[in-house]
């Protein structure tokens, strides 16, 4: 249901299509997430760093079979392990005939108190592998971003191929894009892309100058060739010991190649996103689920982890090993 309301009505309408994240905006986003907060049937207070989701068969379809002396549902031990070693420190909360039957469920995330930033498969568990791996697979295959996001990300990923093919002859065994636009063959060859986050980003310990990422970055990257950086850093001057040392480009260089102005400001940092997954070498940000999902896209494309890399020194190769399975 509407608001009844027609100046709300007009807002929330308003907001369904494109929204701005600003409270006084006709089409603001807050104002349609507190309206579906009011009309959901199920809006649960979870957070990443304190909940994890269960999707447990024993307790789905044994819901009634209870332990008498503690009134848990009844586990293998090994199943109850994996739980407990997948959610750590965090409260395990089950899946239920509750949400399930719930018509609108609602993530009120937009709160500090129940954000849920972090990875799907961060924070939702199944303790069947094989549905598990079904439900990732969906993720993968149908959950993605809009056609007008990788239309404008295929452009500038095309112009950069073009472009690292002149430089100096070209990157070794680089190849040229063919006339129709296909890219994926090219994709291993090309320009490097690094992720600096900066802005308001609550690791402190990551947020490290430009001359360091130069030089904890150098043996992967090639001097004189090509940079894409996808970043919240608004002073170009910053990026300085990057800029002497390789041509860079950022977003704003193709503005009107990737039709920018015509597409929702909202989409800016998606496309990053895309660009910069396609790159050959890829460099992120710690704790960044920015940098984490570009590395999920590149996954996807069927790249090498050994080809991305995190610009602290502490971490620079985590993405090079399988880390033990949950």
């Amino acid at each position: 249901r509407l608001p009844l309301d027609e100046t709300n009505r007009t807002r929330v309408l308003g907001s369904l299509k494109q929204c701005y994240w600003m409270k006084k905006s006709d089409k603001s986003c807050i104002t349609l997430f507190e309206y579906l907060s009011e009309v959901a049937d199920y809006v649960p207070k979870w957070h990443g760093e304190r909940h994890c989701l269960i999707m447990d068969d024993e307790n789905w379809y044994r819901r009634n079979h209870r332990n008498n002396e503690n009134g848990k549902y009844t586990h293998h031990a090994e199943r109850i392990a994996r739980i407990h070693k997948f959610c750590a420190k965090r409260t395990p909360i089950y899946y239920n005939k509750q949400m399930h039957d719930a018509p609108l469920l609602h993530f009120h995330s937009h709160f500090k108190d129940t954000r849920l930033l972090l990875h799907f498969y961060a924070f939702v568990h199944f303790t069947n592998p094989k549905v598990g791996n079904y439900y990732k697979r969906l993720v993968r295959d149908r959950v993605r971003y809009t056609d007008e996001i990788f239309c404008a990300a295929g452009k500038i990923v095309k112009s950069l191929l073009v472009e690292s093919s002149s430089l100096d002859g070209g990157a070794k065994g680089a190849m040229t894009p063919s006339e129709n636009g296909d890219v994926g063959r090219a994709v291993n060859d090309g320009y490097f892309a690094m992720h600096i986050r900066r802005g308001d980003f609550q690791w402190p310990k990551m947020r490290i100058s430009a001359e360091e990422w130069f030089e904890n970055t150098r043996s992967w990257l090639v001097p004189g060739q090509l940079l894409y950086i996808a970043t919240d850093e608004t002073n170009r001057t910053w990026f300085e010991p990057l800029t002497k040392r390789y041509q860079a480009r950022f977003l704003d260089d193709y503005t009107e190649l990737a039709g920018l102005p015509d597409l929702d400001p909202n989409y800016v940092g998606m496309i990053d996103q895309v660009v910069a997954s396609r790159s050959k070498v890829f460099v992120g940000t710690y704790f960044s689920s920015f940098s984490a999902f570009i590395g999920r896209m590149r996954a996807y494309h069927g790249l090498s982890g050994k080809k991305m890399y995190y610009s602290h020194p502490d971490y620079w190769n985590e993405t090079h090993s399988w880390g033990e399975k949950i």
